[in-house]
């Protein structure tokens, strides 16, 4: 992704082989066209995460709780 270049985070948090490795994309900003003007609009926020195991029930539904509105 980084070599797309989509801006992601410096690093994978997690040792290779540990129950959860996880890195994101960056919040950051990018000029879009809205309309009649140009303006700065966060890049969307994607997290990826490498679960040894799965999602057990209570994980995912913390993890639905934390991303919701």
């Amino acid at each position: 992704m980084k070599d797309a270049g989509i801006p992601m985070k410096d690093e994978i948090e997690g040792e290779p082989g540990a129950g959860l490795r996880q890195t994101a994309t960056k919040a950051a900003p990018r000029r879009v066209q809205i309309r009649e003007r140009e303006r700065d609009w966060p890049y969307a926020y994607l997290e990826i995460a490498d679960r040894n195991g799965g999602f057990d029930a209570a994980q995912a539904r913390q993890f639905f709780e934390m991303t919701k509105r």
